[in-house]
């Protein structure tokens, strides 16, 4: 079976790419052009000026730092009541704590996550266990460590 010039143009997406070609043209018009988007790593594409000020009270957040104050983004919902563990993380530029009160730290971290989790197999919290480990290695490898403990009071 011999399929004519004819069908064979209905049977393609020449249309889709090229737009409306009707069998008259002779010259074919320039392929539409599809966006890409590059994959990042940066987390300031998450981050655009909110609409709302505030996020619910025991969501998970993310803060960032910025010039004109700080970004939120957030779950927007109540992690806390099924959550079985709470993950928070904060990071400093050392230069911008100069002569700053150790309880106003806080408004100059430069990222601030707050993430419940649900489980303990939540592969973050794994995550995060592992970055405890690695960092407690670290410390505990110097040679100056020093290891104490502080009875809690009843």
């Amino acid at each position: 079976m011999e399929i004519s010039n004819e069908n064979s143009l209905e049977c393609t997406f020449k249309n889709y790419y090229y737009g409306n070609v009707s069998d008259n043209e002779t010259e074919v018009s320039k392929p539409l052009k599809i966006r890409t988007q590059k994959r990042t790593n940066n987390i300031d594409v998450f981050f655009e000026k909110p609409t709302m000020k505030q996020a619910a009270e025991y969501s998970s957040t993310v803060a960032q730092l910025t010039n004109g104050g700080t970004n939120y983004i957030s779950s927007r919902v109540d992690d806390v009541s099924k959550a079985t563990h709470l993950i928070k993380i904060d990071v400093y530029d050392m230069k911008k704590l100069r002569g700053v009160p150790s309880d106003q730290h806080w408004k100059f971290a430069n990222t601030r996550i707050k993430y419940y989790t649900q489980t303990e197999e939540d592969d973050y919290y794994s995550n995060t266990q592992e970055l405890i480990y690695n960092i407690t290695k670290h410390i505990a490898t110097k040679n100056n460590c020093k290891k104490y403990f502080i009875e809690a009071k009843p």
